[in-house]
């Protein structure tokens, strides 16, 4: 019984499948007709539209050198700050306009990097499609080379404070320390000279006038506690004397580093890596692909456009 049923189906279906190729060889010059007619107009309009090219670039984000001695760099922006500044300013403001013939069409950051984007331009010749990813550089850089002017200019302006230090040291600290230090000099010779002095005459007095060798030796001990104050102060201005020098050293030192740092080859403005790169073929249309499309699609609706008329037919026939 189960054979018998198996059969039936298979009966049924062979006969479904051939009132259907019958169906579609009823309408083969339709069916023919239609999916040519879709194919020719997609051709037409494949050939008739107009070319858009495609051009990439590689943007590399600029720099400067660190005041350090770890030849350390600061970037001019975060590849993601300007991807969305990009966005904002050439593809977002463009986007409802009408008839371009150039514009961006994407800002991305290349995996794996981080001093990098990329930007993609189209437009109607290679030509146009070049010119607009340099007015993303162009754009970039300008903003750039204002960071990079700053910079020069503080550094410009830390040489000048520098040589105002220096010369205030020169000028008027350190004089005034070698002053004090040729005064207290004097003083302390004076002072040695003194001992000496009081010394001797205490030594030709100690049997004869012991009241005025005890004034003698009193001063003697005065004068040595003066000594020890003065050369104490005297070592100190001395310290000081050395601490101005080395300050001056010092200063000279990073003097020199950033006039090393004003140097060109340690500033570098953003720009393209490499070249922008560009296709003799255009992006859109795909012409081949739009074409094999469109005779698939052509074809499909055309056999369902005769399944749908056939449909209406017996429908019809069977309400008479």
């Amino acid at each position: 019984m189960q054979n018998n049923n198996t059969n039936i189906y298979y009966e049924e279906d062979e006969i479904d499948l051939r009132e259907l190729l019958k169906t579609i060889l009823k309408y083969k010059k339709f069916i023919v007709l239609f999916t040519f007619m879709v194919t020719l107009l997609t051709v037409i309009y494949a050939y008739m539209a107009t070319p858009i090219y495609e051009a990439k670039a590689l943007i590399e984000i600029g720099s400067y050198k660190k005041l350090n001695n770890n030849n350390n760099v600061v970037f001019l922006d975060t590849p993601a700050r300007l991807k969305a500044l990009l966005n904002v300013i050439f593809i977002d403001a463009y986007k409802n306009k009408k008839n371009k013939i150039k514009w961006i069409e994407t800002i991305k950051i290349p995996k794996g990097t981080k001093t990098f984007i990329e930007a993609t331009s189209r437009a109607i010749d290679n030509k146009l499609a070049k010119e607009q990813i340099r007015e993303v550089v162009t754009f970039i850089q300008k903003k750039h080379i204002k960071i990079l002017n700053d910079t020069k200019e503080n550094r410009l302006l830390q040489i000048k404070q520098i040589d105002k230090q220096v010369k205030n040291i020169k000028n008027f600290d350190l004089p005034l320390i070698l002053k004090n230090i040729q005064k207290l000099k004097k003083d302390i010779q004076f002072y040695k000279t003194s001992i000496l002095e009081l010394s001797q005459k205490q030594k030709k007095l100690a049997g004869s006038d012991i009241t005025f060798s005890t004034l003698l030796l009193m001063q003697q001990k005065d004068a040595k506690e003066t000594l020890f104050k003065l050369e104490d102060k005297l070592a100190q201005f001395e310290q000081q004397e050395k601490s101005l020098d080395l300050k001056i050293d010092q200063l000279e030192y990073r003097k020199n580093i950033i006039k090393d740092l004003l140097k060109p080859y340690n500033y570098k403005n953003t720009e393209i890596s490499g070249q922008i790169i560009t296709n003799d073929h255009p992006v859109k249309p795909k012409k081949k692909l739009i074409i094999a499309v469109a005779f698939i699609v052509g074809l499909i609706l055309s056999i369902f456009l005769v399944f749908f008329i056939e449909f209406i037919k017996s429908f019809k026939e069977e309400a008479i």
